[in-house]
């Protein structure tokens, strides 16, 4: 029986993840590396699968594997990051983060979640600098914009906050996180009709596109 090619059997593995059959696209890439174990990009979308099914351990220990067989393992590093910090461990994620950085200093990912981390650990004005950061070395992303504009929130430069905001939302304009986060920020600058809009959006872009409150 000829054996099937490895990239058929990660387009299938996809299939299945897409329409939902998580347990047959993990199976699907279990095979896959079992077989082909140096195909890091299918290691990577296996641990995005137990992470949806929230088991984030199991999903580290998947990328320890690829990490210790990648050449250039950045970007498995920093999928490994936001493990840690979903395990809401993100000292170690910082640590993570910061020796990857001396290594690959303009990794945008790299620093996103290095602003996340710092955020997640209450040092605000470290998180507002390393958001910044990732907001220049990706400034066509959002979530750059909306950590950092939490980050802002939360150190209390709501002026700045809201326009890092209104940005985020420029470019992601169907991501209701970051109307309620605008919403809540002006609240507190006491604008609250601009506040209410907001909020209202934020329900209509939960709801998915063409909704309308009336």
């Amino acid at each position: 029986m000829p054996t099937e090619d490895p990239d058929e059997l990660q387009r299938r593995a996809r299939a299945f993840a897409a329409a939902g059959r998580v347990a047959d696209a993990i199976r699907q890439y279990q095979a896959l590396l079992g077989r082909v174990p140096d195909m890091l990009g299918a290691a990577a979308e296996l641990a995005e699968l137990f992470e949806r099914l929230s088991e984030h351990e199991e999903a580290i220990r998947i990328l320890d594997l690829a990490i210790a067989r990648a050449a250039e393992p950045a970007d498995l590093r920093v999928q490994r990051a936001g493990l840690l910090l979903a395990l809401q461990r993100p000292g170690e994620a910082e640590t993570e983060l910061r020796a990857l950085l001396a290594q690959a200093p303009e990794h945008p990912g790299a620093q996103l979640q290095l602003g996340i981390a710092l955020l997640r650990r209450g040092r605000f004005a470290d998180a507002v600098e390393a958001l910044r950061r990732a907001a220049e070395l990706a400034p066509g992303e959002p979530a750059p914009r909306y950590y950092l504009g939490e980050a802002l929130a939360l150190a209390n430069h709501l002026a700045e906050a809201s326009a890092a905001l209104e940005r985020a939302i420029e470019l992601a304009p169907g991501d209701s996180r970051s109307y309620q986060l605008l919403g809540r920020v002006l609240d507190r600058m006491g604008q609250a009709d601009r506040a209410v809009a907001m909020y209202r959006m934020a329900r209509e872009a939960a709801r998915g596109p063409g909704a309308r409150e009336r």
